[in-house]
């Protein structure tokens, strides 16, 4: 407890998708609980929830082996200011966030510590890294899972799992009407939108954004009667993308806009250009059609395709099994393929309709809204447990 007497939570999200879907718990638990102190790893969405930030997000987050290699030194001094802080005024309980790499090591010390581990959003070791399944084993007191097959691969390892549904479903929803959100953008009665979600880490835009702004320059002179909106995740620099845009001559077709619009912009989207990552699931949900679009250095990718399990990366395929959606990976995702895509889908309106009604099947799988408050209560049955 803290020194008004207050239980403790520590939490630690390192991607932009685990500050968000973390804020929405902490929210979710305030309202059952509002005597209840957080501290720990996150971003603008858990400060907005009343967290106390130790370090940000991106301190502790990368894309690819490599890449998550050029930032140990910056994860070890993370790491350390967590246990400092934890074994000065102990957690009541520790709420982990997806990414594995760090959370898992953390979840070990914390462990030995005597503190208690709740684990939302399941790492995917059952597409690489089921090495890490012993770890969880030992390491977590509670797993929350929000893909509906996870619960079954988990129990079979005697790990306790709960499935929880989708923290999406309550978040992946128009704000306007598509009539509304055409006018607002400046869309023209004809013209048709193509949605562009280079992602959210500074390295995925360094590898995609100028493949995603070539094929939408080829495009723009193919079909003058095309606009692309590029919605700008809160971790990035919005000026920096629109300079890019403008440096390509673009600023008549492509409309960068913040990163609230996302739903919007997928709504009235004929396709999105997606890196993989959240922002598919969040296109399937809208029912917007996509491809796939992945770029790591050689190094991680050649890496990373001997420890893969799955013969897909992006989670939209991975769900239905196979291939719903077309995925560009390394050399493929360069404008002129990316270009040639886009093109076979616009002419197909009979693969379109496919895509939206696979893109259906797949939203069903997921559950019911209210994840968060699920999540909140199985937190709440932690602390009580260890009272």
């Amino acid at each position: 407890m803290d020194n008004n007497g207050r239980k403790k939570i520590l939490i630690v999200a390192g991607e932009a998708s685990g500050d968000l879907h973390g804020a929405n718990l902490v929210r979710a638990l305030q309202g059952r609980n509002p005597d209840l102190a957080f501290f720990g790893v996150g971003s603008r969405n858990l400060r907005a929830a009343g967290v106390e930030i130790l370090a940000d997000s991106s301190e502790i987050t990368a894309m690819g082996i490599t890449e998550a290699l050029a930032k140990l030194r910056q994860g070890r001094r993370v790491f350390r200011k967590i246990l400092d802080r934890a074994e000065a005024s102990p957690p009541d309980l520790a709420v982990l966030i997806d990414s594995p790499g760090f959370n898992l090591r953390l979840a070990g010390s914390l462990k030995t510590r005597g503190i208690r581990v709740m684990y939302y959003i399941a790492p995917q070791v059952w597409a690489w890294g089921q090495g890490r399944i012993k770890k969880i084993s030992e390491r977590i007191d509670r797993l929350v899972s929000i893909l509906p097959f996870e619960k079954e691969f988990f129990s079979q390892f005697g790990i306790p799992v709960d499935f929880v549904g989708h923290p999406l479903l309550d978040l992946a929803r128009e704000s306007r009407s598509p009539e509304e959100s055409r006018l607002v953008f400046g869309i023209k009665p004809g013209e048709k939108v193509i949605a562009l979600l280079p992602g959210s880490r500074p390295g995925e835009i360094a590898r995609l954004l100028p493949e995603i702004l070539g094929a939408a320059r080829n495009l723009s002179r193919q079909r003058p009667g095309l606009r692309f909106l590029l919605p700008v995740a809160s971790s990035l620099n919005p000026q920096a993308i629109v300079e890019s845009v403008q440096a390509r001559g673009l600023g008549d077709a492509v409309s960068v806009l913040p990163g609230e619009e996302i739903y919007n912009a997928l709504g009235i989207a004929e396709l999105a250009l997606v890196a993989s990552g959240t922002a598919t699931l969040e296109a399937a949900l809208i029912g917007c059609p996509m491809i796939i679009l992945y770029r790591v250095s050689r190094l991680s990718y050649g890496m990373g395709r001997m420890l893969v399990k799955v013969k897909h990366i992006g989670l939209v395929n991975l769900m239905a099994g196979r291939e719903v959606v077309p995925e560009l990976l390394q050399g493929e995702a360069r404008a002129e393929r990316i270009t040639r895509e886009v093109e076979r889908f616009l002419d197909n309106q009979e693969l379109k309709n496919q895509v939206k009604s696979d893109l259906g099947r797949i939203r069903a799988s997921l559950g019911n809204p209210g994840a968060a408050g699920r999540a909140a209560q199985i937190a709440l049955e932690m602390l009580e447990t260890r009272s």
